[in-house]
């Protein structure tokens, strides 16, 4: 239904640059509480979304997928909806996510890699931590031409 609306009213074509984490149980209180407390309601824009939903850390098996040690996480993600299509909004909107997921990595938490704002290598180095060279291994095996996913510049 939100696809619907935002299609009718036309913006679905403005940026939406969305904000997707993991928190452990441990600190998610203070996570959420302290990114909330600062979160000017601009910044999801009239139909934007908080979305926090726990999930169970033991049954995940994907081997890629980063979350926090807590037998409890919570995906913590922003959704953000902006009512205009200014370049320079969708700017500050990105680094808005970016400062928002340091302070959430600082916490312990970690990245849904779909979010919007910019990672280095070396922030993905530090994201995938003990698995990369692992994730290294099958990229150089599967991709040798290195023609999937050209724009994260994980490696």
């Amino acid at each position: 239904m939100l696809e619907r609306l935002l299609r009718s009213n036309g913006q679905w074509w403005f940026p939406h640059p969305w904000l997707t984490t993991f928190v452990g149980d441990a600190a998610v209180e203070s996570v959420v509480g302290g990114e909330l407390a600062d979160l000017p309601p601009a910044d999801l824009g009239p139909l934007g979304q908080v979305v926090l939903s726990p999930i169970l850390r033991e049954p995940v098996r994907s081997p890629l997928l980063r979350l926090p040690p807590d037998p409890v996480c919570y995906t913590f993600n922003l959704f953000r909806l902006p009512a205009t299509d200014e370049a320079g909004e969708a700017r500050r909107l990105v680094m808005a996510n970016r400062a928002a997921y340091e302070r959430v990595r600082d916490a312990g938490g970690t990245l849904y890699p779909v979010s919007a704002f910019p990672m280095s290598r070396a922030d993905w180095r530090r994201h995938f931590g003990a698995v990369f060279d692992q994730l290294s291994e099958a990229k150089h095996d599967h991709d040798p031409g290195h023609v999937l996913t050209p724009g994260y510049e994980v490696f």
